[in-house]
């Protein structure tokens, strides 16, 4: 990657950060090109070459679709606390916003996932068949952990949420857009490649590290717009200060409820089961557990830990907690 490249392309997720962590505030172009060290013309034409919308259109969507999230996921908050909490300027903008998007308004949009969920949690049989059907997902008796809790989702199996708290960790990462969902993605695996290899030309110790796919979307987000960072977790002493050739450098941290897969087998389709199995397991803890939890969602991406391959594949998921 030419390093004229570079430097936009670490300025731009300089930028996707900045906005992600500020949602809740005003947000105008002038301020946002400031952040990467442009002209307001200048930037948003380079926003739209690399990300393939405009900076206001990203970001009326990155709200709407938080809020969305935010409506299933945290019922104890009030609708125009949810409005509020990202960016609205007004009950009744959002309301208009929201209706343009989903075709529904909030209250009814939240209301019909509430109903689902309920539907879920009490059709037990159907629920017994999908998973002897795509294999034992929850079984995660074995994975107790001190501070877990144990929950009996949709009356079929035992699920352990452990919450955890991650101190603050150094990633190496490569960013990706465009992607389809809980499938073997040869896009994914290039940007974990090309991270790879960049630290192993360092000379980086990988057996303590952690292999992360960090992404950042909504369910009903596009797929060609879809983020993903490759990452790699640096040891707290780490020399390596800055990234390059494509290689960006972040800060994750937090409280995080915490789900384990695990699926025998270490090929292509053990891979992809267990995606699909954690997949649901995030679907899972986000109807059920969360609601009856004193925790609420808050507003960072999820992750996806890629334990091990051998002699099973395992897969941990993080989904970002605030005490409500």
């Amino acid at each position: 990657m030419k390093r004229v490249e570079y430097d936009h392309q670490a300025s731009l997720n300089e930028v996707l950060n900045y906005i992600q962590s500020n949602l809740h505030d005003s947000l105008n172009l002038t301020e946002v090109a400031a952040k990467g060290g442009y002209s307001p013309f200048y930037f948003h034409r380079l926003f739209k070459l690399h990300l393939g919308e405009t900076v206001q259109d990203y970001i009326a969507r990155e709200r709407i679709e938080r809020a969305a999230r935010l409506l299933r996921s945290n019922p104890h908050e009030s609708i125009t606390e949810i409005a509020m909490a990202c960016g609205f300027g007004s009950p009744s903008v959002f309301a208009r916003a929201f209706r343009k998007r989903f075709g529904v308004s909030a209250s009814e949009y939240r209301e019909q996932y509430s109903k689902n969920s309920q539907v879920h949690r009490n059709d037990g049989q159907s629920m017994r068949n999908d998973e002897q059907a795509t294999g034992n997902a929850f079984l995660y008796d074995k994975h107790i952990a001190a501070d877990a809790t144990m929950l009996n989702i949709g009356r079929v199996q035992k699920m352990t949420v452990e919450v955890r708290n991650l101190e603050q960790m150094k990633v190496a990462y490569a960013r990706i857009q465009g992607y389809e969902p809980s499938v073997v993605s040869e896009k994914i695996g290039g940007a974990f490649d090309q991270v790879q290899q960049w630290l192993a030309a360092r000379d980086f110790d990988f057996s303590t590290a952690m292999k992360l796919g960090i992404f950042y979307d909504h369910t009903t987000t596009p797929d060609e717009l879809r983020r993903y960072d490759a990452a790699f977790t640096l040891p707290s002493d780490t020399t390596i200060t800055e990234g390059s050739n494509g290689v960006h450098l972040q800060q994750i941290d937090g409280k995080y409820a915490v789900v384990r897969v695990e699926v025998a087998g270490t090929d292509n389709q053990a891979f992809l089961s267990a995606l699909k199995q954690l997949d649901q397991a995030f679907t899972k803890v986000l109807n059920e557990w969360l609601p009856a939890s004193p925790y609420a969602l808050e507003d960072k991406p999820c992750i996806e830990h890629y334990v091990s391959c051998e002699p099973n594949m395992v897969l941990e998921g993080f989904i970002p907690l605030k005490l409500k």
